[in-house]
């Protein structure tokens, strides 16, 4: 049964048939999973109407917002017809990526009021007798020893792959070693009473239990721990092929076990709850760091089209145009990155740590290293089927702004509570909150950083900017006399060049000596790097 359901498991969802369904009524817009497992969905329908899914962190409930903004809430399993294709779609999102997430107990949800009732081959669902043995966890028992490397390594694929002893889960690393997509089986709920614990789910009146398979992709970096001991044998067999030996051994070290339990389904515990739209305007304004505050309807709104700062600050994973994004969020012992895959590219994938990008070409192998300033031609990212370096230059970019949002809201997590509160208890001077603390005149024009935090530029062409002290809300004048104001994330592109080297600024002039020395090292380190990888593809200073 377990191999079966393994061999049939649908790459890209565990609601597959659906995806005819989405595709001809709704087309996607955006997706972004949240560090707290809630799942914002936006999509097309028509021409210009936008319907967004916010699913709550547990995946049984959701919230609707139509395309006049008016809110309506639901649970899955019992989803309206007009709803159904686009919560399938979130869902999947969710299941997909639920290890990405701060959140370790957030295991995947799936109802069999979901999958599909015409008996095709595409829903991926097994039924079996039921017996006072089933159990709603399985167990998955790997090997250990020796092992040969060609055995683990799928050629045909080009990927790492390790099964566990009964079929129950697959493991499968990719060859650059980054990602790791791990396959198991779970058990199906079929009720659809809310308020059913899991020990009553077993004296309901149903005479058979239904199995399917859950994919989920997650960086080795975020593995959870009943995948750990097949990932590390994985990142074992890899280094052995590296430097080409036939076989090698590993057993469990004293932290690991080759037995574990399986993840379960999240279905069989939850509770409907609606907690991740804010349910007042004061809740909306908490800070974005604030776990127990609600999601702002205006921000939900921003996903469709580009989700603001703030909302960034919580993103762990995010999906567009086939495209994903995935965050690794820094810890104290992790250096945040982002991982960019592209659908249906085999093993192409853009890695981007510390502002430098790593480029994975189609056999999963280390193509190019190169940084903003230095991509390659378009020839060199055939793999990624871009037209032009225009297309990789895009998702480069896009990739630093996850990196710098994630760092600096890093950064303020653990600063901005105690610094805002004393600014409340002992407001400065307005002398001092007007004084000048850096200046720099260049030949973009004149620089100014004020004590409160804010920045004042006057650029050579005389428009004036001005950044709040929140680094967000901009404030221009225009050489003509005229003004206006607008956001950091929602600039215009003409502003957003002046923005960028105001912001450039303001991290340079809050910075501590030791800061902007370390600054500069990494500069030189970039430029020494840059100059290398140019070298490298035939390019001459």
């Amino acid at each position: 049964m377990a191999s079966k359901l393994l061999a049939d498991a649908k790459p890209r969802s565990q609601y597959g048939a659906q995806q005819h369904e989405r595709t001809s009524h709704h087309r996607q817009l955006r997706g972004v999973l949240l560090a707290d497992g809630t799942t914002i969905n936006c999509f097309r329908k028509n021409t210009h109407e936008t319907h967004t899914i916010v699913m709550e962190h547990s995946g049984h409930t959701y919230t609707y917002i139509h395309p006049d903004g008016t809110q309506t809430r639901h649970l899955s399993p019992t989803t309206l017809s007009s709803h159904r294709a686009m919560v399938i779609e979130t869902i999947n999102l969710r299941n997909r990526f639920a290890w990405q997430t701060t959140q370790s107990t957030i295991l995947a949800y799936m109802h069999r009021a979901l999958c599909q009732h015409d008996g095709s081959e595409a829903s991926n669902l097994m039924r079996r007798q039921r017996s006072s043995a089933n159990s709603t966890l399985l167990r998955a028992r790997w090997p250990a020893g020796q092992f040969y490397t060609q055995t683990l390594f799928d050629a045909n694929r080009e990927r790492f792959e390790i099964r566990s002893i009964e079929g129950h889960a697959r493991v499968c690393l990719h060859p650059s070693a980054t990602l790791v997509d791990a396959l198991y089986v779970v058990r199906v709920k079929s009720s659809i009473e809310t308020d059913e614990t899991l020990e009553n789910d077993h004296v309901d009146d149903s005479v058979h239990v239904y199995y399917t398979t859950i994919q989920q992709t997650f960086t080795v970096r975020r593995t959870p721990e009943c995948f750990t001991y097949p990932v590390r044998v994985l990142l074992r067999a890899h280094t052995a092929l590296r430097d080409n030996l036939p076989d090698f051994q590993y057993v469990p070290q004293e932290n690991e076990s080759a037995i574990s339990d399986l993840p379960g389904n999240g279905a069989f515990s939850v509770r409907p709850s609606f907690s991740a739209l804010a349910t007042s305007h004061r809740q909306a304004g908490g800070a974005a760091n604030d776990a127990d505050d609600g999601l702002a309807l205006a921000d939900v709104l921003r996903v469709a089209s580009l989700p603001t700062k703030k909302m960034y600050e919580r993103v762990v994973a995010e999906v567009k145009e086939d495209v994903t994004f995935l965050m690794c969020r820094p810890g104290d012992t992790i250096v945040p990155s982002v991982i960019v895959q592209c659908a249906d590219q085999r093993n192409a994938l853009i890695e981007c740590t510390n502002g430098f990008f790593r480029w994975y070409g189609e056999s999963g192998q280390l193509q190019q290293q190169f940084t903003i300033e230095t991509i390659p031609p378009a020839s060199y990212f055939s793999s990624l089927n871009a037209s032009s370096s225009t297309d990789v230059l895009s998702l480069c970019n896009h990739a630093m702004h996850l990196l710098k949002t994630s760092s600096s809201a890093n950064f303020r997590g653990g600063t901005s509570h105690t610094s805002l509160s004393a600014a409340e208890a002992t407001p400065l001077p307005v002398s001092n909150s007007n004084e000048v603390v850096e200046t720099v005149e260049n030949e973009h024009g004149r620089f100014r950083a004020f004590a409160d935090g804010r920045v004042r530029v006057v650029f050579s062409d005389r428009t004036i900017l001005q950044v709040g002290r929140d680094q967000e809300h901009c404030s221009f004048t225009y050489m003509d006399g005229s003004s206006g104001t607008t956001t950091a994330t929602a600039a215009p592109a003409p502003q957003q060049v002046y923005i960028h080297r105001a912001l450039e600024f303001a991290d340079w002039a809050f910075a501590s000596p030791e800061k902007r020395m370390a600054r500069f090292r990494r500069r030189q380190l970039n430029e020494e790097v840059a100059q290398h990888e140019m070298h490298k593809i035939g390019v001459r200073f």
